[in-house]
């Protein structure tokens, strides 16, 4: 499951990742963010990614969700991943993980986000 919540009086976008997430399920959700962000301007918002035990079905349509962040424009990325989840269960080669570390900030507590 993808979860997305604006939460505009902490100028923050939340997703929430669970369960099963199906290469359908990512198709939609990049449809609904690009209608949820069409009228906003990103780089005033953090984008905070809070991954649970899931599973999905294609690595990499989940990396293109990834990107399509990026290239959206927020300049404050967080991933609150407390029990190293991504790392351990997503299949990143050296380059990948190069670039996300310099591009997302990863923490273990919500009090670590700014």
């Amino acid at each position: 499951m993808l979860d997305i919540n604006l939460l505009e009086n902490q100028n923050e976008i939340q997703i929430n990742i669970s369960d099963y997430v199906s290469k359908e399920e990512m198709n939609k959700f990049l449809i609904n963010h690009k209608k949820l962000v069409k009228d906003i301007d990103t780089s005033k918002y953090r984008l905070v990614i809070i991954p649970s035990d899931f599973k999905c079905e294609s690595e990499k349509e989940l990396k293109k969700i990834c990107i399509s962040f990026y290239k959206v424009g927020y300049k404050k990325l967080y991933l609150l991943d407390p029990n190293n989840f991504i790392f351990s269960n997503v299949n990143l080669n050296s380059f990948e993980k190069n670039i996300f570390k310099k591009v997302v900030n990863i923490v273990n507590e919500r009090k670590e986000i700014k």
